[in-house]
């Protein structure tokens, strides 16, 4: 478990949310970041929220609205997109 994370802010990417952690607890390395958040080296991008299951699992401890649906349907370019998308 990890004991802070921010709140996200209204139409915030992803990545964005992962970047304010990063500096917000003073990490000094995205490898640090990575290893509290993940457990592994991740590859945050704007498309695809990778790690979500996980970081989910560790901040468990938060309101309950922190969802991996939640995270994918707010704060990720996904739902802008999937209407464009086939299911392939």
């Amino acid at each position: 478990m990890i004991g802070y994370f921010p709140k996200p802010y209204e139409d915030e990417l992803y990545y964005s949310i992962i970047a304010r952690y990063h500096i917000h607890v003073g990490n000094l390395s995205r490898k640090q970041t990575n290893k509290e958040l993940f457990s592994k080296k991740v590859n945050i991008n704007f498309e695809l929220p990778m790690g979500l299951a996980y970081l989910v699992s560790k901040v468990s401890i938060f309101p309950k609205e922190f969802t991996k649906e939640y995270f994918f349907n707010k704060h990720t370019v996904i739902p802008f997109v999937k209407p464009f998308k086939s299911e392939e």
